[in-house]
């Protein structure tokens, strides 16, 4: 009950401070203020029920460091990324024409992507996952929680129906690590590195939103292969290695639990 009046409580603040910032018409990038918005009523939220309602630390949600999550995390979103753009390169559906420095915009996009790997973590890992569990199992929990992750990325622009399965998944990987670690290490490293890499890195879009970058891919092809205007998070590609991680991840745990 407490996951889900949480979640309740930041759908409605968080779609109510986006109706303000639209008819506001800040001059600012519409990116760094929906960042902030999510970011600042997540904290917040997260920090009143943890403290309040759960009568916890919000440490206890599993942000003690670990090195082994934090590289295990961050190899994870390497390898499958590594295996989109290769898979990318060898089919000649995407090449990329030039290498450009955007200026400080580019570190504009680092802190975006750090900002959102932490606050997304911290929401859905942290406080949804970690309370779900503590009234379904770890499998029906991490279900839940996925799609929950997945529902908040239903208005991104240019969302297909594979890229909302893409998404669906990705909740549950980052989620798997989880479940039997109570780490969120794992999953704020995936995260950042994926979307670091993915936008202001390689240049494509991510979560069908475009960031500052050093490269400028061109796509060719079917979108159902190339993702289109969402970006490689929208690929069929990506469906079939989330696929596979999420069998990988518990296999890894599993002789030792």
């Amino acid at each position: 009950m407490r996951a889900l009046l949480l979640f309740a409580m930041f759908l409605l603040v968080y779609l109510s401070g986006n109706i303000i910032l639209q008819r506001a018409s800040l001059e600012y990038s519409p990116v760094i203020l929906n960042t902030i918005l999510f970011s600042s009523t997540t904290f917040l939220l997260v920090f009143l029920f943890r403290k309040y309602a759960d009568e916890k630390s919000i440490v206890s949600l599993g942000f003690p460091f670990s090195a082994r999550n934090a590289i295990m995390g961050s190899w994870s979103a390497i390898v499958v990324l590594g295996l989109v753009i290769t898979i990318f390169k060898i089919t000649s559906v995407s090449s990329f024409d030039h290498f450009s420095w955007p200026g400080i915009n580019w570190y504009a996009g680092l802190l975006i992507m750090l900002v959102v790997g932490i606050s997304e973590e911290t929401l859905f890992r942290g406080y949804l996952l970690n309370n779900l569990m503590q009234s379904f199992d770890k499998w029906r929990a991490l279900g839940f929680s996925a799609m929950m992750f997945a529902f908040m990325h239903i208005g991104n622009p240019n969302i297909t129906a594979i890229a909302a399965l893409n998404i669906l998944l990705a909740g549950g990987v980052l989620g798997c690590n989880y479940i039997f670690t109570k780490n969120l290490w794992f999953g704020i490293l995936f995260h950042f590195t994926w979307n670091f890499l993915l936008g202001p890195v390689l240049g494509y879009n991510v979560s069908g939103v475009g960031i500052s970058s050093l490269m400028a891919p061109e796509l060719r092809g079917s979108e159902v292969f190339t993702g289109g205007a969402f970006g490689p998070e929208g690929s069929v590609i990506v469906t079939v290695l989330l696929s596979a991680l999420l069998v990988v991840i518990p296999m890894l745990y599993r002789p030792r639990n």
